[in-house]
């Protein structure tokens, strides 16, 4: 049985951090994850709110395939205590396919499927046992044409 992930505070994760403009969103990862690996989103619970029903979009638009070599969004949780949304995302296990899928994929797919505006840069964040491994501003995925034009709500 897989040890339970406390997202941004876990001593183990991958994060991502200024996403989108306007909010605190993060979006985080266990170092260590099955098969299908888990995106935890943190953060202002209306914004969780206004994000939900992209989430449920973006597994709905990706068709699962049992071989498929890409992955594939499989599913969407909404916890209420404390408040977050888990996206289950079914690809590798190695360290890199977790960072490929917070840098990349997620953001790539948000915006394609969503048309969620990302922010222009974001951080992405490595922590194993307490420790910052790595530690990086990161710009758009480079496969998109135009970012996307849905901003969140001002608090």
């Amino acid at each position: 049985m897989p040890r339970k992930f406390y997202g941004t505070s876990d001593m183990q994760h991958i994060t991502l951090r200024s996403v989108f403009p306007l909010t605190s969103l993060s979006i985080s990862s266990p170092l260590e994850a099955p098969r299908e690996a888990c995106l935890c989103v943190e953060g202002p619970k209306e914004h969780l709110l206004f994000l939900h029903p992209h989430l449920i979009n973006l597994v709905k638009q990706t068709l699962y395939r049992e071989h498929d070599h890409w992955g594939v969004w499989v599913g969407v949780q909404q916890h209420d205590r404390p408040p977050k949304l888990v996206l289950w995302y079914k690809f590798g296990t190695s360290l890199f396919d977790k960072i490929e899928l917070l840098e990349h994929k997620f953001r790539r797919d948000i915006v394609f499927y969503s048309d969620l505006k990302l922010a222009e840069a974001s951080v992405l964040e490595v922590v194993c046992f307490g420790h910052t491994l790595i530690k990086s501003v990161i710009g758009l995925p480079e496969e998109l044409e135009k970012n996307g034009s849905i901003t969140f709500p001002l608090l």
